[in-house]
């Protein structure tokens, strides 16, 4: 059977023959999510129902809710209002020494012998 993942649509093989009467449920092997696949066709395992509206608010109600997450914000006072010492400056790295270069010695090429003719 071919199918998509309902969430993010990567194709699908499984065996058909291979599907219990009562469906099987598989994980999307790019966005792991469940899919109940039936030989009648696919479903998602988590069926999508609409999140429900909620209820028409009025203003004294913002207004409470509002004062009221206000008040929970206000736990202690403000940081200008505390006491608190500066914090102490990080000590200088140490100056590391460089390693001193060491001279190469110079190659010194041997001298072939010289082609030219004797005395």
């Amino acid at each position: 059977m071919n199918f998509n993942c309902p969430e993010c649509s990567t194709p699908h093989q499984y065996p058909e023959d291979q599907i219990p009467e009562t469906g099987l449920v598989v994980a999307c092997t790019r966005c792991a999510a469940h899919i109940t696949i039936t030989r009648r066709g696919v479903q998602s395992a988590q069926p999508q129902t609409p999140a429900p509206e909620p209820p028409a608010a009025t203003a004294d109600h913002h207004l409470a809710a509002t004062s009221a997450a206000q008040a929970a914000l206000d736990v202690g006072p403000k940081t200008a209002d505390l006491d608190v010492a500066p914090a102490p400056e990080p000590e200088p790295k140490p100056r590391v020494q460089p390693k001193p270069r060491i001279q190469a010695k110079p190659r010194v090429q041997p001298q072939a012998p010289s082609t030219a003719a004797g005395p």
